[in-house]
Parts: structure tokens; sequence; C-alpha cells
């Protein structure tokens, strides 16, 4: 259900239908693994900081901004794991993950780094300034209203769907068990009966 909610974001859809915003609805896919990467490496399994280190290359591969806030929050839980990284020496791990993220994005980083050294990073080609004006806005159907330059989101119609589908569930669940324990207590009464009847004969 997380998943399904995670992904039928309507952020997701505003990313995508009307800000064109591909790079950071694709750097959405990697946050989770990010995450997951970065519990093993803190508290988790250690063989498995490879997750850490592929989830901080899909960001930086898709929406350099994200990849910033992902060092960020890796330092923020850095921070509040300290003690534990220190007790169990996770220095290792954390530094293998660190180093294969350099190394699988040098092709890239080498050439941003250079470019945004010399300030010649901007480029008009990509400026699509009128995209949210003239494109298809099916956006509308996630539930985004877009009024000129301001986009206000709302719950979205795949939120709803999917809070129906968790609330329905529940209840015909709730359901199920009742009717569950009403035919036990219902074979269980009947059992006693059915032995009472045997002594009784």
């Amino acid at each position: 259900m997380a998943a399904l909610l995670y992904t039928c974001c309507p952020y997701r859809y505003t990313s995508i239908y009307a800000r064109g915003a591909v790079g950071e609805a694709l750097a959405m896919i990697f946050l989770p693994l990010l995450i997951a990467g970065l519990y093993h490496v803190l508290a988790g399994q250690r063989r498995k900081w490879w997750m850490l280190a592929i989830g901080m290359t899909g960001l930086l591969q898709t929406h350099i901004l994200s990849m910033m806030f992902g060092v960020m929050l890796c330092a923020i839980a850095g921070i509040l794991f300290i003690s534990r990284v220190w007790r169990e020496k996770r220095f290792f791990e954390i530094g293998k993950a660190a180093l294969m993220t350099v190394l699988l994005n040098l092709w890239f980083l080498v050439p941003f780094v250079f470019y945004f050294i010399r300030g010649g990073l901007w480029s008009s080609a990509l400026n699509y300034s009128t995209y949210s004006e003239w494109s298809l806005n099916l956006s509308g159907v996630a539930g985004v209203n877009i009024a000129g330059d301001y986009r206000l989101l709302t719950l979205g119609l795949p939120t709803l769907i999917c809070g129906g589908t968790a609330v329905f569930w529940i209840l015909t669940r709730k359901r199920a068990v009742v009717l569950r324990d009403m035919e036990t207590q219902i074979s269980g009464k009947t059992d006693r009966k059915m032995r009472r009847t045997v002594c009784g004969l």
C-alpha cells in the first residue's frame, strides 16, 4: 500500500504533466533505494552498501537538486547514527558506497565540475517557459489545479482511490473476521450440544 501511494503521489503527476520536470519525477524512483541503502549502511546489513551507491547514482544522473537533498539526508542520518557507526565500525561500508558512487559517475562529474567552475552551465535550449500553458494538462486527473504560475496540490484522485481501497479492505477484512468468529462460536456450541446428547444417551 505504501508503494502504491508513493507511486501515485500527485507531485509525480505534476512534475511530469504540468511542469515538464521529467528528471525530477525520475529521481523519485531512486529515493526509496537511497533510504534503504542508507539504513543498511548505518544500521542494517552491511553487505547491502551497494544500494546506497546505486540510489545516489540514480539521483545524480536524473536530478542534481534531488542528489543534494540526498547528500544532506545522508549527512543528517550519519550524525544521528554516529555512535552506532563508531561502535560497530561501519566506516568501511560508508567509504565503499561513497567511492563506488564517485567512480560510477566520474564521466559526468568531471565535465560538470569543469563547466560549473567556468560558469557555462546555463543553456536556454530547454527553457520552455510556456510548457505548462500549451501542454496537454493530464495533471487535472490527479487533482492538480493550475492557475497561472500557481500550482495548488490537492490529495489527488490516485490518493483518494488508494485510501478508499484501504478503507474497503479494512472493513471487509473486519467483517470476515467477525463472521469467522461467529462460525467458530456456533460450531463450538453445536459440538457441546452433541457431546451432551451423546453423554445423555
